[in-house]
């Protein structure tokens, strides 16, 4: 049939023969509506078949122009028609230096590459040489949405660092608490000679009280790297909420927002423990942001499922969320700094509250829960814990 190919199949070089579609006068290709017969009902179903696939599929020209999108393609980018890669891409007005398309018309082999959008979303795309029913070459390229994937694989990495960070804090928590010991023994031992009220008693008692603060910081490392045994009971997860926000934001300058679903499911968890937790990421936000600065709270229930790629068995959580309105990081830098040696708010006074900041996942991880943080150059980070309900 006149303007209509017919065939999609490899032929002995791997180019790939086009489909059957309709070539229009602007040489965009088109679902066959209207032709004749068997043709255009086949090719009907051809292109139902490419618009309900759950990838993004579009053939591009020579020249950067799209000769054919489907829908899932329009859906997220916008309507093809008229525009070139990078203009749908990257938003310039030139190709990009390192064109993967270049490459598959100069070699003629498939290309496989990863790419992040600007929005933060990943894509596995695949390139492949495109031959259509009249000779022209064009290439043919499949974009698949791993972002949640690549969000479980980074989970996995940070989750076994901080194995090993774990490791490591214990064994030195050891040694330092041996330390400590022989440290606060001596300066007992002094004490009970020196007499009270002589400079040497208070400069004695001053380095006892530094050695305990130093204890107490060991207790954490020790908590960090092994977990502390727990005494966990049912509770009421938007209680321990309010007072933890009450608690940590007293200064009248800061305001907070609390948005808690109605019928949340209770939780088993130890009180003191998550207070600590909650408390932990209140100051550590209250810190990044100025005057007048709001925090947001939010809890809601929430079934995990595998796609949601989330480091968790399937069942039901109550997932909450911490975001405050200062300043944005870059997706990179968040990451480095919830390897949980910094906190991802790092200004004011309660920059690098590394400690406490991996504190807390020790403790939402014991309670075989999960803890990620999210951010970009437009809004603050925010974090979000998943506590396993009672059912």
């Amino acid at each position: 049939m006149p303007g209509c190919a017919m065939q999609m199949r490899d032929d002995k070089k791997g180019r790939i023969k086009s489909a059957m579609m309709k070539k229009q006068q602007d040489n965009t290709w088109v679902s066959g509506a209207g032709l004749a017969g068997g043709v255009g009902i086949e090719q009907d179903t051809l292109f139902s078949i490419l618009d309900n696939l759950p990838v993004f599929v579009y053939l591009q020209d020579r020249d950067y122009s799209l000769r054919f999108a489907n829908k899932r393609f329009n859906e997220r980018f916008g309507d093809h028609r008229g525009r070139r890669c990078y203009e749908i891409y990257h938003k310039t007005k030139e190709p990009c230096r390192r064109c993967t398309t270049s490459r598959i018309f100069e070699t003629g082999v498939p290309q496989k590459r990863e790419w992040r959008s600007i929005d933060g979303h990943v894509y596995q795309i695949h390139d492949y040489p495109f031959t259509d029913a009249y000779g022209n070459e064009l290439a043919l390229k499949m974009g698949i949405d791993i972002t949640e994937r690549k969000r479980k694989e980074e989970q996995e990495v940070r989750d076994r660092n901080h194995e090993s960070i774990s490791i490591l804090a214990g064994g030195i928590a050891h040694d330092f608490n041996n330390i400590l010991t022989s440290i606060l023994g001596n300066i007992s031992v002094v004490k009970t000679i020196a007499e009270e009220g002589d400079r040497i008693f208070e400069i004695l008692t001053d380095a006892e009280m530094a050695s305990l603060r130093a204890r107490d910081l060991t207790s954490q490392l020790v908590t960090f790297a092994k977990g502390k045994r727990s005494v966990r009971t049912a509770t009421s997860i938007s209680r321990l909420i309010r007072e933890s926000a009450e608690e940590a934001l007293r200064r009248p300058d800061l305001k907070y927002e609390l948005d808690l679903s109605k019928g949340l499911w209770p939780v088993e968890v130890d009180e003191d423990q998550m207070r600590q937790v909650f408390s932990g990421i209140i100051c550590s936000a209250r810190e990044a942001i100025q005057a007048g600065g709001t925090i947001g709270i939010t809890a809601e229930n929430m079934v995990v499922h595998d796609e949601h790629f989330i480091p968790l068995n399937t069942g039901k959580y109550v997932k909450l969320s911490f975001r405050d309105n200062g300043r944005g990081t870059a997706k990179e830098e968040t990451q480095r700094k919830a390897a949980l040696y910094f906190s991802p708010w790092n200004s004011g006074a309660g920059a690098g509250m590394g400690l406490c900041m991996a504190l807390c996942h020790s403790i939402v991880k014991n309670h075989g829960g999960h803890m990620s943080v999210e951010s970009s150059r437009e809004r603050g980070p925010v974090f979000s814990l998943y506590l396993p309900a009672l059912t």
